[in-house]
């Protein structure tokens, strides 16, 4: 048992001395980048040292892990919330040794944000508040507050004063549901959270008009706008995973319509119940698909009146590129697939198979 406390105490010495040794030696990188300035950016899945340490690793830094990482331990002790997220900026002249004390202090050259595939605007506020260094313009992400600065969605004025026409302002509605696209985005300490959702609202009018005008005319001739367009672009992304899924659900979904079938699907209702509360509910119920709201698919023919997440651009390719199939059903198979069917009874077969048997 002594020799082995013993061992344990010589390593960490071991490691101290080299973390010594090497602390106030210039940083080692694998290439230097052309501006002389590398780029570390740390974000919310870094969540541990070692996953700080493999960031630094995987944007260049050769210095070995077992050096880095006492420093950047002890970097993260002197901050109760851990290391601040963001953009850190290092240059190949500087020791090691400065790395430490930026990741101390938090000494980001740029802040990040990540707003994911499929989130909602509730799930965008609640990243927004979490955010650090950012100057509060928005009193909240509510109809009322958003409705105050309307610049900040100036690319979709007319589709959100087109969708308030038709709804009288009901408060079942959300208007600004949707319009900014997932990504990772950059900002300075100070800027404004207005400016930020503008810059996201922008990007994804970008997105939403590059693929209206590259869209198939003859497959999408359903969809009359690039709003619809992204209505039914949030659907395919609660519904369908990566890769050739959502393409296949898209084909669903535009073979309802073309039929004037119901499209059914579950996220809408979903979202209708969270729209109460602000939240995001893990269930739905035989009550709950009886309800006679706007966002209920299962009552409501056709698209509902707003998006029901914000869309990623594969989403919203899809939405113009639907696949050409028959299929009319889709049933979860496992692992985030699907099983895809023509006729009622194929997919009660599935349904079978896949979720009553279970």
């Amino acid at each position: 048992m002594k020799r082995i406390r013993f061992d344990r105490r010589a390593t960490v010495v071991v490691v101290i001395l080299l973390a010594l040794l090497f602390i106030f030696q210039p940083i080692s990188w694998t290439t230097v980048p052309k501006n002389g300035v590398l780029s570390v950016i740390i974000d919310r899945t870094d969540t541990t040292t070692a996953d700080a340490v493999r960031k630094l690793r995987l944007s260049g830094v050769q210095t070995p892990e077992v050096i880095l990482y006492p420093v950047v331990s002890a970097a993260s002790a002197f901050s109760s919330s851990g290391l601040k997220k963001g953009c850190y900026q290092l240059s190949p002249k500087s020791p090691l040794i400065s790395l430490f004390f930026k990741l101390a202090a938090g000494r980001v050259s740029y802040l990040v944000i990540r707003i994911p595939d499929g989130a909602n605007i509730w799930g965008v506020e609640k990243l927004f508040k979490e955010s650090p260094d950012l100057d509060r313009k928005l009193a909240d992400f509510s109809d009322a507050s958003l409705k105050a600065d309307p610049e900040v969605f100036s690319g979709f004025d007319q589709d959100i004063d087109s969708v308030r026409k038709k709804f009288r302002e009901s408060a079942s509605v959300s208007y600004y549901e949707g319009l900014a696209a997932p990504d990772t985005y950059y900002y300075k300490p100070g800027q404004s959270d207005a400016a930020l959702l503008a810059k996201m609202v922008r990007h994804q009018k970008q997105i939403l008009d590059y693929e209206w005008q590259n869209r198939d005319t003859a497959a999408t001739a359903l969809i009359r706008t690039p709003y619809e367009a992204l209505i039914l672009a949030s659907l395919i992304d609660k519904e369908a995973g990566q890769g050739q899924e959502k393409y296949l659900v898209s084909s669903v979904f535009y073979n309802r319509l073309k039929i004037g079938m119901p499209l059914q699907t579950d996220p809408t209702v979903l979202y209708a119940k969270g729209l109460e509360t602000r939240s995001d509910p893990k269930n739905i119920t035989k009550d709950d698909l009886l309800k006679d709201n706007i966002y209920n698919t299962y009552r409501q023919r056709g698209l509902p009146p707003t998006p029901i997440a914000c869309p990623s651009r594969e989403a919203i390719h899809a939405a113009m590129h639907p696949a050409d199939t028959k299929y009319l059903y889709f049933v979860a198979s496992g692992a985030g697939r699907s099983k895809f069917s023509e006729t009622l009874g194929e997919h009660n077969a599935a349904v079978n198979q896949y979720i009553l048997k279970k």
